[in-house]
C-alpha cells in the first residue's frame, strides 16, 4: 500500500513517451533502430522487476535495522531517533540504488539487443533474472 504511488507513476512512465513524438522517445532511450514496442516493453520489465522485487525489501530491511538499534540502544531516545531515522535513509538510498541499477541493466541489455551490437542471448539472459 505504501509504494502505491510509485506503482502508479510506472504507468506513466511506460505509456508517456517525454512529450516527444514515441517513436523519437523509443529511439533516444534504447539507440538507433528501437522501437516503440521494445521500449515499452522494456520500460515495463523494469517497473516489473522493482514492483516485485526492490520494494518489497525496503520495510523488512527498515524493522530489522530498527529491532537492532532498539536492542542495543534501549534507553537513550535521542539516540535511537536519530538512529532510526538513519535506518530509514539508509534503506531508502538503498532501495533507490538498486531501483536504478535494475532500470540501467535491463535498459543497457535491451539497447545492445535493439542496434544488433549483441546477440538477443544477453537479452534472454537478464529477463531470466
Amino acid at each position: 500500500l505504501a509504494f502505491l504511488p510509485l506503482t502508479f507513476s510506472s504507468a506513466a512512465n511506460v505509456w508517456g513517451c517525454d512529450w516527444m513524438p514515441c517513436s523519437v522517445a523509443a529511439e533516444a532511450e534504447l539507440g538507433e533502430g528501437a522501437s516503440l514496442a521494445q521500449q515499452m516493453l522494456t520500460s515495463g520489465f523494469a517497473w516489473t522487476v522493482t514492483i516485485l522485487g526492490v520494494q518489497p525489501s525496503m520495510f523488512p530491511m527498515i524493522l530489522t535495522m530498527m529491532t537492532a538499534i532498539k536492542t542495543r540502544v534501549g534507553s537513550r531516545p535521542r539516540l535511537r531517533a536519530f538512529l532510526d531515522l538513519l535506518a530509514v535513509f539508509v534503506s531508502f538510498v538503498y532501495t533507490s540504488f538498486h531501483t536504478g541499477f535494475a532500470f540501467a541493466l535491463i535498459t543497457s541489455a535491451s539497447a545492445q539487443a535493439a542496434t544488433g551490437v549483441a546477440p538477443c542471448a544477453i537479452w534472454c539472459s537478464v529477463a531470466a533474472i
